[in-house]
């Protein structure tokens, strides 16, 4: 029994503390109304990694890329009120190339919207 209790107490350590160095990513557009996660506009020289610092999402670059990059498995991104495109190809709008398991928050079904070009996709 207490090897028992030894090994639950192992596994449930290990599933505590195996997201202790996951870091949490802020993106949003350069408005906060109606935002959930963040508490204030997105800027191109903000870091990214709170709700007072988030990444700017807006125009043509790849901010949403560039962070995905950056990010490990067990991150995660919360993508505040806005709306974007994504396409497959790199260089063309928000190029995503989706390939690690990293977890994207939206702020509600009506508030991110994510949409494709319609070819791309």
């Amino acid at each position: 029994m207490r090897n028992l209790i030894k090994i639950l107490l192992l596994l449930i350590g290990v599933l505590f503390f195996s997201n202790v160095n996951a870091k949490n990513y802020y993106l949003n557009d350069a408005s906060t109304v109606g935002d959930v996660y963040c508490t204030a506009a997105g800027a191109a020289g903000n870091t990214g990694l709170s709700p007072s610092s988030p990444k700017l999402l807006t125009g043509t670059s790849n901010v949403l890329q560039t962070i995905f990059t950056a990010a490990t498995a067990g991150d995660v991104i919360y993508i505040d009120k806005l709306t974007f495109q994504i396409t497959t190809t790199p260089g063309a709008g928000y190029y995503l190339d989706i390939n690690k398991a990293i977890t994207i928050i939206g702020a509600g079904p009506s508030n991110t919207i994510i949409t494709g070009n319609g070819t791309n996709l």
